[in-house]
């Protein structure tokens, strides 16, 4: 197997402050090409292997990118296989997450440039098993992946800008690395009339900055997550139940805030601030359930489906981020959060 690619990407992005300072103010363009070649074969009866190589030419830097990767598969028995992959990725179209204590963090698309906002790059280490039998099949993945050239955008580590001073990007990035490991479990039933799964994940996810004093978690860290998925189908009808559960994303906030007076009588406020990504949201779940209804044709062909479902069934109140406004030198804290108990009404028709 083997190819060729081309791509453009065109990013645009815009955030003020006041309505007054511009922050950020990009328009940028990059191309991507390159060609990709893999070759898949069968060892042994038991042992499958599957090796490939991409390269990538990225016009803003002028570099060629190698992504080399491995994966094997070997049957133990007719039903428990090991597996295990390895392989190096790069990213040229970054998600950067834009700290702003006060207002709660945000992601924004950023093009790399290989200086200021370098490439990043992952190198991912994964091995697992799986067991199958009859309607069962229980799966175990532990990984482990080397994170590196990760940028991120922080006001509060600059200085002050003249109003309706356009800044560059560069003034306010911040490079670092940074890993993420842990093991994924999954019960499965595949067949029958009630089908569904139990997974657990157990995850660590952490970012090195200088920037910041070093080692911290990052924003991505949830530590638990738990998730029960339910379907029983009957004749047209399918009911669906699924329940998440996760902990708290953790997150930085103000903790005090102080005036100081200096010698000609002018005022200055001050905040201090917890340890980068210190805190944690409180934890997360929440239940979600179904009905769907098969639309079928004389000749017993499935032309469509119409459905309700309950997004949040017990109106759990998850926090999505927090917000802070400093009054009398009093820190108010105000909770943003995701969708309370949302119905929805759903209608799918296939035209051929």
């Amino acid at each position: 197997l083997y190819g060729a690619f081309a791509s453009r990407q065109h990013v645009t992005y815009e955030s003020s402050q006041s309505d007054t300072t511009k922050l950020i103010d990009q328009d940028e363009s990059a191309i991507t090409s390159g060609g990709y070649t893999e070759l898949e074969s069968d060892v042994t009866d038991n042992l499958q292997v599957k090796g490939g190589l991409r390269s990538t030419h990225y016009n803003q830097t002028g570099n060629i990118y190698f992504e080399p990767r491995f994966s094997g598969t070997y049957t133990l028995t007719d039903k428990l296989t090991i597996k295990a992959s390895t392989g190096k990725f790069y990213q040229f179209t970054n998600r950067v997450l834009r700290e702003d204590i006060l207002s709660g963090s945000r992601d924004f698309w950023v093009l790399s440039n290989g200086n200021s906002i370098p490439v990043s790059s992952a190198k991912h280490f994964i091995a697992g098993l799986s067991y199958e039998t009859g309607q069962f099949l229980f799966d175990m993945e532990g990984y482990y992946k080397k994170l590196d050239n990760l940028s991120e955008y922080s006001q509060r580590l600059s200085g002050s800008r003249r109003p309706g001073q356009v800044l560059t990007l560069e003034e306010h990035f911040y490079s670092g690395s940074g890993f993420a490991k842990g093991m994924e479990f999954m019960l499965q039933k595949t067949r029958g009339k009630f089908t569904g799964w139990l997974s657990y994940t157990l995850a660590e996810a952490t970012n090195n900055f200088d920037a910041y004093g070093g080692e911290f978690a990052a924003s991505q860290d949830v530590r638990h997550e738990f998730k029960s998925v339910n379907v029983y189908h009957y004749g047209k009808w399918t009911f669906s139940a699924t329940w998440i559960f996760a902990t708290g994303k953790p997150y930085t906030a103000p903790l005090s805030s102080y005036t100081i007076d200096d010698i000609t009588g002018n005022s200055s406020s001050f905040l201090t601030i917890s340890g980068k990504n210190s805190l944690r949201m409180p934890d997360y779940h929440r239940l979600d359930a179904a009905i769907t209804y098969d639309l079928i044709k004389v000749d017993s062909r499935k032309t469509g489906s119409i459905g309700f479902s309950l997004f949040n069934i017990y109106n759990r109140s998850n926090v999505w981020y927090r917000q802070y406004n400093i009054v009398n030198n009093q820190v108010v804290t105000s909770n943003v959060n995701y969708l309370g108990l949302t119905p929805n009404i759903t209608l799918s028709l296939k035209l051929k």
